[in-house]
């Protein structure tokens, strides 16, 4: 017969309950690389014989026309090769691979044919294009795929120029593209956020001057011969931190159509701007640039106050640089086989090692599938985030294929979190069962109502698997298992609940596929509650994960679903605060020997800060009790686990002697969003 009692609690994870387990492997990611695809394509008045120079962290392929031209992993050496321009278009295509060895990120190459440099980013040049996503085929050496989606346009890089020899006069411009917004190259062996240095924050913002912002070299502001006074103003949309703006004439005649002169002007409002920089005399035609202190601003503008007078000027591009880091990035593993690709894997603990500033925000992802097609929708599948160093594999299991994907987010241009290593614990051996799927029915009931939820779990065990030897399903409250359970084949030997886990033991593990049905009582004060499920095979440590069951009902015609929500709110976020016994005598006989605060906490689905403090009447204290944050629950005193519940006192002060006897008060606090919650009460000492 099954051995029914209640343990108390207060921490929300589960409890590892069984002793031993099997062996587990290691797998560590401490070094990062990713392979970016780049064109462009240039058109030349008449074919001849030309030189491509080219250098790229950390190694490169080159295709100028379709034809391999050359590879080098010799990354700080700019390398020559001789090419054939042929009049008309020509595309030259970069596969490039960065293996995160610190030194940046970033691509340099241009075609020389006299004194012409194609392919350099300048305005002589049609833009350099990129993508991270592997082309399906060589179409992309020849083919202008660059309207597909995924290619976007380059940025300024992340490494030194100063690093490469052989530069050749002029230098040319190092380029790069970011995939997800972060940058690989910047940190050994570590992912942080892109800079913003090299980016243009304008291309594509809102603009009096659309076609001055919108990325193409061919189309052009065209203000008249006389056009002292006239702006061209930029929105960025937000604040940003900025510190160049650069202006790119259309050619080819560039000394005719350049500006001769002009002010870079910054506002928050539209209304007050303040002059940031000038330049006069500008015999730089093709290409001008205004550098100044970093500054926080919204609006951009330029304002012409010196022009030829002769001919009507032609500006290509209004380019705005910020300064330091991106705000947000996100970095997406490749589906990791771990080493062995065609073997099942139970993943269990996983760990990383961060640096994270304040004002900065990194979490951690994580899916997993059999197959590689299980990862081609890019939002499907994602647990939540984990915002903590580690925790056990939050996603669905067995699977031969994990992912991860690190979000990072900076509220300071100046710092960016760091990424810097993933361990990941696994076994290919310790593995309960093949498949296994829970729902859990109602999913809509009344906030803090006794409700009977039944749990439905369907596993398969197949050959090699362990068997079932425990079953844990997260609760949002202490738990009351019913007598009318179908359990299948299966014999439950005991049962246990926590405030946050039900625990159920088989006396023999469950070695056939089954259907199991659980019903239990048990209420919810949170809006959402997830009732995921863990399976142990015999003396494992590493738990299961059960995938939720999300097949059709046939009676309701909607997906089953293991997520309950709560149709109603109380009243109070902090509720039924109470000493329990109210009067309790101190003497250690066995009797009422200690009280605990009681409280109800609804409302709050993420668990916030809570101080429990005793105070005798004149309202000195007393008293600090032990008070971890909480989530939504009831946390109520359990006969025989009282020291295990938050509000526990064993009326000593904080000294460890025994208060006098007489009459305490006792304050409870919540931190919430909106300010805090507190409740207070009284509580009796005698003896």
């Amino acid at each position: 017969m099954a051995r029914a009692h209640i343990r108390s609690g207060w921490v929300p994870c589960l409890l590892l309950l069984l002793a031993g387990g099997g062996r587990a492997e290691v797998w560590t990611e401490d070094t990062y690389r990713n392979t970016l695809y780049y064109r462009t394509t240039f058109a030349a008045a008449s074919s001849a014989a030309g030189l491509l120079h080219i250098a790229a962290v950390d190694s490169f392929a080159a295709y100028f026309n379709g034809v391999a031209i050359g590879a080098n992993a010799a990354w700080n050496q700019v390398h020559t090769y001789p090419v054939d321009v042929i009049s008309g278009d020509n595309t030259l295509a970069v596969e490039v691979v960065n293996r995160g060895l610190g030194v940046g990120h970033g691509l340099l190459a241009a075609v020389a044919v006299d004194s012409l440099y194609y392919g350099a980013t300048d305005p002589k040049a049609e833009a350099w294009y990129w993508t991270a996503h592997p082309p399906a085929d060589t179409d992309w050496h020849v083919a202008d795929s660059t309207a597909q989606p995924g290619w976007q346009v380059v940025q300024a890089g992340s490494a030194q120029r100063t690093l490469f020899e052989g530069l050749p006069d002029p230098a040319l411009d190092l380029v790069a593209g970011f995939p997800g917004g972060t940058d690989i190259g910047r940190v050994a062996g570590g992912v942080v956020l892109k800079p913003i240095r090299g980016e243009n924050l304008a291309v594509g913002r809102p603009s009096n001057r659309i076609e001055a912002v919108d990325g193409n070299l061919h189309t052009a502001w065209e203000p008249p011969v006389s056009s002292v006074n006239f702006a061209a103003s930029i929105d960025l949309q937000q604040r940003r931190l900025i510190r160049a703006v650069r202006v790119l004439t259309e050619g080819p005649e560039f000394a005719q159509n350049s500006l001769q002169g002009y002010s870079v002007q910054v506002s928050d409002n539209e209304i007050r701007w303040s002059e940031v920089g000038v330049l006069h005399d500008i015999l730089q035609f093709e290409r001008t640039e205004v550098v100044f202190n970093p500054t926080w601003t919204r609006f951009v503008r330029i304002v012409i106050i010196d022009v030829n007078g002769v001919s009507q000027p032609k500006v290509a591009e209004i380019q705005v640089f910020g300064e330091g880091f991106a705000e947000e990035g996100v970095f997406l593993s490749e589906p990791l086989a771990l080493g062995a690709p065609d073997r099942r894997k139970n993943f269990g603990r996983i760990t990383w090692n961060t640096d994270i500033p304040l004002r900065t925000d990194l979490s951690v992802q994580f899916r997993s599938g059999a197959t590689l097609d299980a990862f081609a929708d890019p939002q499907g599948g994602w647990s939540d985030p984990q915002v903590a160093g580690g925790g056990l594999f939050p996603g669905p299991e067995p699977g031969r294929f994990l992912q991860y994907r690190v979000n990072m987010e900076s509220r300071d241009p100046a710092k960016s979190p760091l990424f810097r290593d993933l361990r990941i614990e696994y076994s290919t051996e310790d593995i309960a069962a093949s498949t296994a799927q829970g729902r859990v029915a109602p999913n809509r009931v009344p906030m803090g109502v006794d409700t009977t939820f039944v749990y439905t779990l369907d596993v398969e065990v197949g050959a090699g698997d362990q068997g079932v030897q425990s079953l844990q399903i997260a609760v949002p409250g202490p738990a009351q298992l019913s007598r009318d359970m179908d359990l299948g084949t299966a014999v439950l030997a005991e049962w246990f609940s926590t405030q946050h886990v039900l625990t159920l033991i088989f006396a023999e593990p469950l070695r056939q596929s089954s259907q199991l049905q659980i019903p239990f009582r048990t209420r919810s004060y949170a809006h959402l509650h997830r009732f995921r499920a863990f399976l142990f095979s015999p003396n494992s440590e590493n738990p299961l994960n059960v995938a939720p069951n999300q097949a059709q009902d046939p009676r309701t015609q909607k997906p089953h679903s293991w997520t309950l929500v709560t149709t109603t709110v109380a009243d109070q976020v902090l509720d039924q605060v109470r000493a329990n016994p109210p009067i309790f005598s101190p003497n250690g006989d066995g009797i009422n020997d200690a009280t605990v605060i009681e409280l109800v906490l609804a409302s709050v689905d993420v668990a916030r800060p809570v101080s429990m403090h005793i105070f005798d009447l004149s309202g000195h204290p007393v008293a600090r009790l032990r008070s971890p944050a909480l989530s939504a629950g009831a946390y109520l005193r359990r006969s025989g686990r009282e020291r295990e519940s938050p509000g526990y006192w064993d009326g000593r002060d904080d000294r460890g002697h025994l208060v006098p006897p007489g009459l305490y008060l006792f304050q409870v606090k919540i931190e919430l969003d909106v300010g805090a919650a507190i409740h207070s009460g009284c509580v009796a000492v005698v003896y």
